[in-house]
């Protein structure tokens, strides 16, 4: 056993400090400077826990740790975002793309120079392709204005005034009409708006269409998407055609104009000729332009496009829309990094302290061990710690014999380990099973162990081992006594067990006396290697700092995902200013 610390003694050898520098000179202990170090070199730390944040490196070790801990959650998530994914991948409509490549031609010798002499390039032929008036043909080659997909239905609205405006008289030319008459109404026409439904329709139509150049070269692409294949196919197809149509539409419109113009001109040159007939030259010319008239005529049926249709489009067998295994396989990542994000978020706010570095960290003392939760045994008194007896293979027990052999390590003391004070931040945190559990493990070991039930506020030891509570304890603390017949076997080892005794009419705070305690603690530690005392809670009374005055360790208990690291650090700063003695800290209920 140690003596008291004199605290009064080491602030007095302190030049800077006075009676109430206590937190100043606790800053400068190697414990709290070795903790601030600690905590200032952190990289980061994890949100919500105020100054008292945990370390969030993300290490394979702690991303391990997380995905254990979080297993069901993040599995659950991903299959959720993979299961909705699938359906939305089978509840899209699917549409299927057809392509037909165009290849410009500009080898073949342009018929007419001069109506096009700066033929355009693949990027001008596009920009042909894209054009309303290519798309109007398609539509009113294939009926595309007749088609559902390709006109919005009317609302109510609309049909009422669609049947208004058929009811309205319109003005069309009579069979007595003028020839002039008639010349304006076709004009009239040719230059009259197009209806609204081949407009709808070729709105839509283009929003299906994609014209693009393949690179540099001079193939032209025409990609055609719509829920029919069949359509698909036609709709490309007849893009090439329509396009191809039109370039020699547009030559043989050249070759009417010359024509035209080539006619004019010989009636004047033939008029000309009829006034004199002595200009040589001028027949000359005539002859020259009739010549030329000629050769156009005959060029008039073998005119050909500028481009020819490298590859007619088929209709496709497999829908490029929705693409289903892409959907799922992103859905399922997607699920998978939302799972863990949320995990984290889950594991950070929630968990509280889950890994011995975390509780070094926030302690600034070292921890001995993390043991997993206790498995509960299938007989009647499920909640006793019989696991390291009956089932010494388990996890449990191998984590208790390594908290034994630890304590003997760090605490170098031989056999004689002395006394250890067993405590916790808060009830509820496994200490006094963890307590009985130790003197068991070192009692197998080879030790002779006492444990002390000293909880006088809820004591728990006679209830773990089944034995009556009359003499305990208290009765040792309330008058001088023999220590054996306090003492009593532990059904399930060789260690022995002090009960705390009638606790009814007792007041712990008067009872409890350091001289009486040391007389106590001596008497055992002569008899027994290890003496173990139960302790209350340090954050509910301050039993525990009356029995820390005359022990040689602390150990320290801290609940995986149950302790506030707030709670450690101040419980832990109340034992280094009542005692200088060996203090420890054991995970308990870890994951796994």
């Amino acid at each position: 056993m140690r003596a008291k610390p004199d605290l009064d003694g080491i602030l007095a050898r302190q030049p800077n400090l006075t009676s109430d520098d206590d937190g100043a000179f606790l800053q400068s202990l190697p414990w709290e400077a070795a903790t601030r170090q600690h905590r200032e070199q952190s990289d980061g730390f994890m949100p919500g826990m105020g100054t008292d944040r945990l370390p969030s490196a993300f290490t394979l070790s702690a991303m391990l740790g997380l995905v254990r801990r979080q297993f069901w959650l993040i599995v659950g998530i991903t299959i959720l975002i993979s299961i909705v994914s699938i359906f939305i991948a089978i509840l899209l409509k699917e549409r299927y793309t057809a392509t037909t490549l165009v290849m410009l031609d500009e080898r073949g010798a342009r018929l007419v120079e001069l109506t096009t002499p700066n033929a355009p390039g693949a990027d001008g032929e596009v920009e042909i392709l894209q054009s309303d008036h290519v798309a109007q043909q398609v539509v009113e080659r294939l009926g595309l204005d007749r088609d559902t997909d390709y006109v919005l239905q009317p609302g109510r609205l609309s049909r009422i005034v669609a049947a208004a405006k058929d009811l309205l008289p319109s003005h069309t030319p009579e069979e007595g009409s003028t020839s002039r008459e008639k010349e304006e109404a076709a004009d009239g026409a040719m230059s009259k708006p197009i209806s609204d439904r081949i407009s709808t329709a070729i709105r839509i139509l283009r929003k299906n269409v994609t014209i693009r150049r393949r690179g540099l070269t001079d193939v032209i692409a025409i990609e055609v998407t719509t829920a029919n294949p069949r359509s698909a196919a036609q709709i490309a197809n007849s893009y090439a055609e329509v396009y191809l149509e039109q370039q020699v539409a547009a030559k043989l419109d050249g070759i009417e104009r010359a024509e035209q113009a080539l006619s004019r001109r010989l009636n004047e040159l033939n008029e000309e000729l009829k006034r004199s007939e002595m200009q040589v030259g001028l027949r000359q010319v005539y002859q020259d332009n009739l010549a030329r008239l000629k050769v156009i005529s005959q060029q008039r049926d073998t005119v050909g496009p500028d481009a020819r249709i490298a590859s007619r489009a088929r209709a496709p067998d497999v829908p490029s829309f929705p693409p289903k295994s892409l959907l799922v396989m992103i859905g399922t990542i997607t699920g998978f990094g939302l799972a863990l994000g949320i995990a984290y978020l889950r594991d950070s706010h929630v968990r509280g302290i889950q890994t011995e570095e975390e509780v070094e960290l926030i302690s600034g003392v070292p921890s001995l061990a993390a043991l997993p939760a206790m498995p509960k045994s299938k007989t009647k008194n499920s909640h006793l710690p019989d696991d390291g007896v009956v089932r010494p293979p388990s996890a449990y027990s191998e984590g208790i014999r390594r908290l034994y052999f630890s304590l003997q390590l760090s605490m170098d003391r031989g056999p004689k380990l002395g006394s250890l004070l067993v405590t916790s931040a808060n009830p509820g945190e496994g200490k006094s099973t963890l307590a009985l559990s130790l003197a068991r493990a070192a009692s197998i070991a080879g030790s002779s162990v006492v444990i002390v039930d000293c909880n006088l506020r809820r004591p728990a030891l006679h209830e773990f081992l089944g034995l009556p509570n009359d003499n305990g304890f208290v009765d040792l603390l309330a008058h001088p006594a023999a220590i054996q017949p306090m003492l009593q076997a532990d059904p399930h080892s060789s260690c022995r067990a002090m009960t705390t005794g009638n606790i009814e009419m007792i007041q712990p705070e008067q009872i409890l006396r350091v001289e009486k305690l040391q007389g106590i603690l001596c008497s055992l530690a002569a008899e027994f290697d290890l003496v173990i005392l139960d302790a209350p809670p340090l954050g509910l009374h301050a039993d525990a700092l009356i029995l820390m005055q005359v022990i040689d360790a602390v150990l320290f208990v801290v609940r995986a995902g149950g302790s506030d690291p707030a709670e450690i650090r101040s419980s832990l700063r109340q034992l280094r200013r009542c005692t200088d003695m060996d203090v420890f800290t054991v995970l308990n209920f870890t994951s796994g």
